[in-house]
C-alpha cells in the first residue's frame, strides 16, 4: 500500500527520515531488540503472576503486546513524498518498507495540513481588480473611492472617520502624495 506525504520544501529531510526508519525497522538488530523485549515482557508477566497477580492482568499484557507487535511493527508500506517545490513533477521520492502506522500518521496529518493551507490561500487571495496603485498601497485607491459611501453607526465612529479623513487623507492630497 502507498501513502502520500505532502510537504513544501521538506522533501529532502522527510526522505532521509523515512529511509532511516525503513532501514532500522528492516534490520536484524531491530528484530533482535524486539525479541529481547518480548522475552523480558513474558518474564515480567510470569513473575507478576507467580507473586500473586491475576491471570487476567497477565493476559491483558500479552494481548496488548501481540496487538502492538502485529499491527504496528509488522506491516510495511511505501511512502510517496510529494514536495511542491521540487519542480514540475512534484514527487520528490518513494521510500519502501516504512512501518504502516508511521506512514498513515504522516499521510493524514500532512493531507489535512495541505488541504487547510490550500483553503486559506484561496480565502486570503486578493481579487484581481485590487492591484497595486501608483502610490504603492494595495487597493488603497479603491478604499478611498468607497469612503464617500461609508456610514457611521455611532457618533464616536463618525468622529473617528471625519478626523482620519481630515488629518490623514486630505493632508496627503494637499502635499501631492495622492490625486
Amino acid at each position: 500500500m502507498q501513502w502520500e506525504i505532502f510537504t513544501t520544501g521538506g522533501g529532502y529531510y522527510l526522505s532521509d527520515v523515512f529511509n532511516m526508519l525503513a532501514a532500522y525497522t528492516s534490520s536484524g538488530n531491530f528484530k533482535n531488540l524486539l525479541s529481547i523485549g518480548v522475552v523480558i515482557g513474558v518474564a515480567w508477566a510470569s513473575i507478576n503472576m507467580a507473586m500473586g497477580g491475576s491471570i487476567g492482568s497477565s493476559l491483558k499484557y500479552v494481548l496488548v503486546m501481540v496487538v502492538v507487535m502485529g499491527l504496528t511493527l509488522g506491516p510495511k508500506s511505501s511512502v510517496v513524498i510529494i514536495d511542491k517545490t521540487s519542480g514540475p513533477i512534484p514527487i520528490y521520492g518513494i521510500v519502501d518498507n516504512v512501518p504502516t502506522p508511521v506512514a498513515m500518521l504522516g499521510h493524514y496529518t500532512s493531507a489535512v495540513s495541505y488541504y487547510l493551507t490550500g483553503q486559506m490561500e484561496t480565502l486570503m487571495q486578493t481579487p484581481e481588480d485590487l492591484t497595486y496603485q501608483k502610490n504603492g498601497m494595495m487597493f488603497g485607491a479603491s478604499l478611498l473611492a468607497q469612503a464617500s459611501t461609508w456610514r457611521a453607526v455611532t457618533p464616536k465612529i463618525h468622529e473617528n472617520l471625519v478626523n482620519f479623513m481630515q488629518g490623514c487623507v486630505i493632508d496627503a492630497t494637499n502635499l501631492g502624495h495622492m490625486d
